[in-house]
């Protein structure tokens, strides 16, 4: 009989932990201190009122503009979340997509560009926590998200015609 040992420090088992360290700063306290991030919940908890219509004082102010209007994705995720999570775990829930899916999605790239190269998608942790993430520009925060996801469906699909 073989036994197997399994390495627990390879490369890819250690950016998962980095990233739950990641996620962990975030969950330890209850509203994350961010400049505007208090004027997403608030919007996005207009926009959940005037969705469900429960409130006739908001619907005599307000209305849904038709056209697709740019950085709403945050307010739509948190009034998403707003319906069935009280407010500050919505707010997590939006950091938590945040982190995770800017992490993968750089993993993803650097894969792409450079097969041996993972152990570079790590740079990617000082930068999830920027100064404008902190301001509470989630918007142009998660815009970076696309980007990453772009490039890497590009550089994958480039040479099949």
């Amino acid at each position: 009989m073989k036994i197997v040992k399994y390495n627990w420090f390879r490369e890819t088992n250690l950016f998962y932990l980095v990233l739950i360290a990641d996620l962990f700063l975030i969950s330890t306290i209850k509203f994350y201190p961010s400049t505007d991030g208090p004027a997403h919940l608030y919007n996005s908890n207009i926009i959940y009122h005037l969705i469900t219509r429960d409130s006739a004082l908001l619907n005599d102010f307000f209305v849904l503009n038709d056209f697709p209007i740019p950085n709403w994705l945050s307010h739509f995720i948190l009034s998403l979340l707003n319906w069935f999570l009280p407010a500050f775990i919505a707010e997590k829930g939006l950091l938590f997509f945040h982190i995770i899916a800017l992490s993968i999605s750089f993993r993803l790239l650097v894969k792409q560009l450079h097969d041996g190269g993972t152990y570079l998608s790590f740079f990617i942790f000082p930068f999830a926590y920027s100064f404008l993430f902190h301001t509470g520009f989630y918007n142009y925060s998660m815009s970076f998200i696309f980007l990453f996801f772009t490039l890497y469906y590009w550089l994958k699909t480039k040479n099949e015609t």
